[in-house]
């Protein structure tokens, strides 16, 4: 199995691991301010923090990561998942902090995180699964979102093999926010499936997803999408879309935006594609040279670039966009 080393070179403040579901701590040098410890002294030491996550299990085993109030974190607070086995991460943003949590994710990893964003703070939650051809990758994420809080997340999945991805978020504050953008890549034999809901609760929150897919060979794909909104979040404006590419006649995805609307006065929309790639625009790029390969690698790199370029300026997006295209290589391969 190919793990996520090359990926941690990145993370200029250092890495907070995860090996075979066991942490090693402390928190890495450069985030002073932060602190992370094992839920079982969380409970003892900060009792009405881990009484904030509602979808904690009471017993559940794993790690805390406390932002304090107030705090402005500068570098990404980088986690990394290699080896097997679960693991429970609870990460407390205070009021008015702001933070980017990189999680890096390697094939095998079974990722458990409950997120809590207090009043006024601001997340940015970057998410890599870049591992080896085989194995099996789980992601249950769920987040709190409080008043005028912010949560955008960004998750890219090139791995290998099979990928189970689940994204839950409460929007429970006035004028919270969540944005997320995901994409999956499935090559011959592989299977991704996400699913991502998002509840808005109270008046004037706003949400955005976008997720797109791209299948070839007998790769699988499928994203289950669902926005709901209370009686009383009036206001409420959220978006939905999902896009995809299959290649070749044998690769499957298979999209299900949903809405679930019971306040009068709100913007939602949602839609979805499947669809091959503009054989018409492949064509106009061959007429200046290029050859089919590069066309169709081009157009594709086009269409993963939407979600990567999320990803900021710097050597995160370099890195894996590097590895997408590796990725569109062995897609093109198998179509």
């Amino acid at each position: 199995m190919k793990e996520t080393s090359d990926l941690t070179g990145i993370c200029t403040g250092g890495v907070l691991e995860v090996r075979d579901g066991q942490y090693v701590l402390p928190v890495p040098s450069g985030h002073s301010g932060i602190e992370a410890l094992a839920l079982d002294a969380a409970r003892t030491r900060y009792p009405d923090t881990v009484a904030r996550f509602g979808t904690l299990p009471q017993q559940a085993a794993g790690l805390l990561v406390r932002i304090p109030d107030g705090m402005q974190v500068s570098e990404p607070l980088c986690l990394s998942f290699t080896g097997t086995g679960g693991c429970t991460v609870a990460v407390h943003a205070g009021r008015g902090a702001t933070v980017e949590l990189l999680f890096l994710l390697a094939d095998g990893a079974a990722l458990r995180r409950h997120i809590v964003a207090e009043n006024g703070s601001s997340l940015r939650i970057r998410e890599v699964a870049a591992g080896g051809a085989d194995g099996m990758l789980s992601v249950a994420s769920t987040m709190q979102v409080g008043e005028g809080a912010r949560v955008d997340t960004v998750t890219v999945e090139l791995g290998g093999g099979r990928a189970e991805l689940h994204y839950a978020t409460v929007l429970e504050g006035a004028s919270a926010e969540a944005l997320y953008a995901g994409l999956f890549m499935a090559a011959d034999g592989e299977r991704k499936e996400v699913d991502v809901r998002v509840e808005h609760l109270v008046p004037d929150c706003r949400s955005d997803v976008l997720m797109k897919g791209v299948a070839s060979g007998t790769g699988f794909g499928s994203f289950g999408g669902m926005v709901y909104v209370a009686q009383d979040a009036q206001r409420t404006v959220a978006y939905q879309q999902s896009r995809n590419l299959v290649l070749g006649g044998r690769a499957r995805i298979v999209t299900a935006p949903q809405l679930e609307i019971y306040a009068d006065d709100v913007r939602c929309s949602h839609g979805a594609t499947v669809g091959q790639m503009d054989d018409e625009a492949v064509y106009y790029m061959r007429q200046r040279g290029l050859s089919e390969a590069e066309a169709r690698g081009l157009q594709l790199t086009g269409f993963v670039n939407e979600v990567v370029s999320r990803l900021g300026d710097g050597p995160l997006a370099e890195e894996v966009l590097r590895r997408a295209g590796q990725k569109i290589a062995a897609l093109q391969q198998s179509a």
